[in-house]
């Protein structure tokens, strides 16, 4: 009986022994330098991935062997490897470990390596070398012009602004644009994005569309809707009127406000086009010439304009005229009155009745256009303070270039 229960016995153990033989795909024992061998013999026609779960777990994470394969790199890449909303997405893997860790298999230039697999099948990452050279047929530039702006969108988001790598293309550079970048009607429109993205540094814009905004390398000219001298750079295209490159000064403003009540119009109209108690002035009467767009007396000063003052604002020089943005006032202006003629020093002394003439020095109030009444008592008295008596009907004996017989301002 016992010897029967022997050869049982052994008969069962050749038994399992014949199964494990023909069972390519199961490894019991790994040889000695299984940690040289396993990818390349994982990747074997006769054995697979799927082998492994026997005893490291259907995640890998280590079942029965109590070893996980994630202890030393992510292969096998768990189910959801290709989502990109998982956070075991490969994008944030490769991100957290280095690109290094993806090229153990699937190469060191990424092309397939061990792996047979090229990561460039699906996407342009891990970038080579070339991708931030601009000499060069790789250049990321290139290839998002040959292939769409979409092929950035899964790891850079579909706002361009980081997604899954956290990189935003708008640290370089303002491409690539947002749907609608191109139409007025589009909340994305360019306009916006050159207000507050680039704080209206648009010669940006020129690394692509070229120096002259003519189409540069992308081949998409500025100056089809921009016309005029100097395209974009063309002054009405941001102050005034965008079909009059004659008419410059607001409204509208950078905002696109359009009533005097806005600061960025104010009382420009009234300096410029509508007046009719003063001459008609240029922006550089008042303030300094724009000889470049990225002049000192532009753009530079961000958010807010930088104002500065001409000689006949300071009086050549006697004053110094300021600007006061919270309550929206030029103070200490010449042309609103503040204004001091010297007897001792005047031709017509005889029009004195003080040793001074001054006008009056009140502050103007760049929103509020109505409060400068068409006469003469905004900027001096009627007669000016230190002036001989005189009537409004008389005034035009010796300011006759100013206002006529009838007290009417000409």
């Amino acid at each position: 009986m016992k010897q029967l229960i022997l050869l049982f016995s052994v008969f069962t153990l050749l038994l399992v022994f014949c199964s494990e033989k023909k069972d390519p795909t199961r490894v019991t024992t790994h040889p000695a330098n299984w940690l040289q061998v396993h990818g390349t013999a994982v990747l074997d026609s006769s054995l697979s991935k799927e082998s492994c779960r026997t005893c490291h777990g259907a995640d890998y994470s280590g079942g029965s062997s109590g070893v996980s394969c994630l202890n030393c790199h992510f292969y096998p890449h768990s189910p959801r490897w290709s989502d990109s909303t998982s956070s075991e997405f490969h994008g944030l893997a490769a991100k957290a470990a280095g690109n290094d860790t993806c090229a153990v298999c699937h190469g060191t230039d990424f092309q397939g390596g061990s792996s047979g697999i090229s990561c460039y099948n699906c996407h342009t990452y891990p970038h080579l070398p070339a991708w931030l050279d601009s000499a060069s047929a790789g250049f990321h530039g290139q290839t998002v012009l040959q292939q769409s702006k979409q092929l950035c969108q899964p790891c850079h988001g579909t706002d361009f602004y980081g997604g899954s790598s956290r990189v935003s293309c708008f640290d370089c550079h303002t491409y690539p644009h947002k749907d609608g970048f191109d139409n007025i009607n589009s909340p994305n429109f360019h306009r916006g994005f050159i207000k507050t993205v680039i704080y209206w540094h648009i010669r940006e814009c020129r690394s692509c569309h070229g120096t002259n905004y003519a189409g540069g390398r992308v081949n998409f000219s500025c100056t089809t809707c921009h016309p005029f001298t100097n395209g974009p750079e063309a002054c009405n295209t941001c102050h005034g009127d965008f079909n009059d490159p004659t008419y410059i000064a607001p409204p509208q403003d950078l905002s696109d406000n359009l009533d005097h009540t806005a600061i960025g119009v104010g009382a420009h109209r009234k300096h410029v086009r509508d007046t009719h108690i003063t001459n008609t002035y240029d922006c550089n009467v008042c303030h300094p010439a724009v000889p470049d767009f990225n002049a000192s007396t532009h753009i530079d000063d961000i958010p807010l304009a930088e104002i500065q003052f001409n000689p006949f604002a300071s009086d050549s020089g006697r004053l110094n005229p300021q600007w006061e943005h919270t309550t929206g006032t030029c103070n200490n202006v010449y042309c609103h009155g503040n204004f001091i003629f010297y007897k001792d020093s005047s031709d017509n002394q005889w029009a004195y009745a003080d040793s001074v003439i001054r006008g009056n020095q009140l502050p103007a109030v760049w929103t509020q256009i109505n409060a400068a009444p068409d006469t003469c008592t905004f900027c001096h008295d009627l007669p000016p303070s230190g002036h001989i008596a005189a009537t409004i009907n008389t005034c035009y004996l010796c300011h006759s270039a100013v206002i006529d017989a009838n007290g009417i301002i000409i």
